[in-house]
């Protein structure tokens, strides 16, 4: 289903699962590599959403159970970037690009 198909006019939050984090950069990217970064932008798309529900509040979920698996290149990122003062701000800043980017309301960290 397209984020545009969905029962918006019930809803008070919509959670888009999952986006994840780049290591080395730090910037956020979509979870699954076959799809494109547009489908962030189609989730926050104020004519598919906001028009039918003002209330609606669109967050990201960055991580997941995949995420943070033993033995995958992701699981040691949270731990990486909560350790380091240099990294956090790295991971901050990267964040609130990607939020205002794609017009996210907030963010639902799933470490």
């Amino acid at each position: 289903m397209q984020p545009s198909g969905l029962p918006v006019e019930g809803l008070t939050h919509v959670n888009f699962a999952f986006a994840s984090i780049e290591p080395g950069t730090y910037k956020i990217i979509p979870m699954d590599t076959t799809l494109s970064e547009s489908l962030f932008q189609a989730t926050t798309d104020i004519k598919s959403f906001k028009s039918r529900n003002a209330d609606l509040k669109v967050f990201v979920s960055i991580g997941g159970w995949s995420f943070s698996d033993n033995g995958t290149v992701t699981q040691p990122l949270f731990g990486q970037i909560s350790a380091d003062a240099g990294k956090r701000e790295t991971f901050a800043k990267n964040l609130l690009s990607f939020v205002t980017q794609y017009a996210f309301d907030g963010v639902d960290i799933d470490w």
